[in-house]
C-alpha cells in the first residue's frame, strides 16, 4: 500500500512484514495519471464513483493496478483518501487494523493513538460492514489526526479504506466536510474483484494474486528495513483474523506469532504479505511449541499462484533429523534446487531455529542459524 504525505509531496511507502526478526523489502508502488474531469472520478479497476465540488476539492494524486485505486482530494487544510483493495478480501476489522498499524508507522509520525471522547472512551469500533478507528499523533506540524473507515465494497472480496488527515484545530469542520464529500460516493454499481489469493493466506490480509511486481530502481525507492518482535500486539504488523476457525488460530502470545493447528488433517497454514515484493531477504526465529513430529517451517519469496498453481522460492526446514530444502515450484511441480540433512546447522526438536532466505536478481541464498547452507543462481 502507499500513502502519501503533503510534506513537501513526499511518498511514505509503506510494508507490512511476515516475520519476526530482520526483513528488508524492496516494495511495489502503483503508477496513475490524474482524473481529467474536474468533479467527477471513477475508479478504473472497481467502478466506484464520486461526485463532488471542484471549488473546493480537487485530486492530489490517483493511481490504478494490481487489484487497486486509491485517489487523494486535497481541500486546503485537508486530505482525503479513497482506496479500493481486494487485499483484505472484505474483511473491514483486519482492514482497519492493518492500516492503523500501518499509518503509526509513517515517517514524522509520533504519539500515535487513538483519541478518546470526554468519557475517556477510545474512537474505534465496527458494525457489520463497516469498522473505523480516530487516531491523533504529533508531527513537524503540530497535532493532527487520521479519521480512518474501512468499508465493504464487494462482500467477502474488496473493500474500500477511507482516510481523513487533518489539524485537530480543525477536525470537526473537517469531518463535516468530508461527510459532505462523501454524500457524493456512488458504490451501486461496483464491478469485480482482483483475487484475494497468492501468498496470503484464503480470505484475509495478505493475498497478492496475479499482480506484477515493479522494479524499486526505477521509482526510486530504496532498501526497507522492518523489524516485528511480536511484543506488542497493537503494535506487531500480522493480521490475527483466522481464515478457517476450525483448522487453525493465530494470535499474538507471549512475545511470539502463534500459528497453531486444531486438527490433524488442518494442513499447512502460513501468514502472507499484502504487498508485492521482487527483492527480499527474510529471516524468522522459529520454535515448534511441541515435538515437531511430521511438521515443518517455511519461508518463500517470489510466491504467486495463476491458473497452472503455485510459483516461488522456498526454504524448509524439518527440526526432527535437520532436513533442508530449497526449492523451486513452477505451476505446482516442485523442483528441488537442494536438499540435506544438516544437523551441524540445525538446532533439533524444540529448539528455536533461525531461518533465512534472500532473493536478490539471480541470487537465492538460503542460511539457517546465520550460516550460509546454499546460494543458486536462478533465472
Amino acid at each position: 500500500m502507499s500513502w502519501v504525505r503533503r510534506r513537501a509531496g513526499g511518498v511514505a511507502i509503506l510494508l507490512v512484514a511476515v516475520v519476526s526478526g530482520l526483513v528488508t523489502a524492496r516494495p511495489e508502488t502503483a503508477i496513475g495519471s490524474l482524473q481529467a474531469d474536474a468533479g467527477y472520478y471513477r475508479s478504473p479497476n472497481f467502478g466506484f464513483e464520486v461526485t463532488y465540488d471542484a471549488d473546493v476539492w480537487e485530486i492530489s494524486d490517483e493511481a490504478s493496478g494490481n487489484g487497486e485505486d486509491y485517489v487523494i482530494f486535497l481541500n486546503g487544510p485537508s486530505f482525503l483518501t479513497l482506496n479500493a483493495t481486494a487485499g483484505y478480501g472484505g474483511d473491514v476489522v483486519s482492514c482497519r487494523d492493518d492500516w492503523a498499524r500501518s499509518l503509526r508507522r509513517i515517517d514524522g509520525v509520533t504519539d500515535f493513538r487513538p483519541m478518546v471522547d470526554d468519557d475517556g472512551n477510545e474512537q474505534i469500533g465496527e458494525d457489520g460492514d463497516s469498522a473505523f478507528g480516530v487516531y491523533t499523533y504529533a508531527s513537524e506540524e503540530g497535532d493532527e489526526i487520521f479519521d480512518l473507515e474501512c468499508r465493504e465494497l464487494i462482500p467477502d472480496a474488496v473493500n474500500l479504506v477511507i482516510i481523513l488527515e487533518t489539524h485537530a484545530e480543525v477536525y470537526d469542520e473537517e469531518r463535516a466536510a468530508a461527510g459532505d464529500f462523501l454524500d457524493g460516493l456512488v458504490t451501486d454499481n461496483v464491478v469485480g474483484a482482483a483475487p484475494a489469493g497468492g501468498t496470503g493466506t484464503p480470505g484475509a490480509p495478505g493475498g497478492s494474486g496475479e499482480r506484477e511486481p515493479v522494479d524499486p530502481n526505477e521509482v526510486g525507492v530504496d532498501l526497507i528495513l522492518l523489524v516485528d518482535t511480536f511484543e506488542r500486539s497493537e503494535r506487531s504488523l500480522l493480521s490475527t483474523t483466522t481464515p478457517d476457525p476450525s483448522l487453525v488460530r493465530y494470535a499474538y502470545e507471549g512475545g511470539e506469532f502463534v500459528i497453531e493447528t486444531l486438527a490433524d488433517d488442518a494442513g499447512a497454514w502460513h501468514a502472507g504479505l499484502p504487498n508485492v515484493y521482487r527483492e527480499v531477504s527474510i529471516a524468522v526465529d522459529a520454535t515448534f511449541a511441541s515435538e515437531p513430529g511430521g511438521r515443518y517451517v517455511k519461508v518463500a519469496c517470489r510466491s504467486n499462484t495463476t491458473a497452472g498453481g503455485l510459483n516461488e522460492y522456498s526454504l524448509l526446514l524439518d527440526p526432527r533429523d535437520g532436513f533442508v530444502s530449497l526449492d523451486s515450484w513452477v505451476d505446482d511441480e516442485r523442483i528441488p534446487l537442494y536438499e540435506a540433512v544438516r544437523p551441524d546447522v540445525v538446532n533439533l526438536a524444540r529448539e528455536t531455529n533461525r531461518i533465512e532466505l534472500s532473493c536478490f536478481g539471480d541470487r537465492i541464498e538460503a542460511l539457517h542459524n546465520r550460516t550460509v547452507v546454499v546460494t543458486v543462481e536462478k533465472a
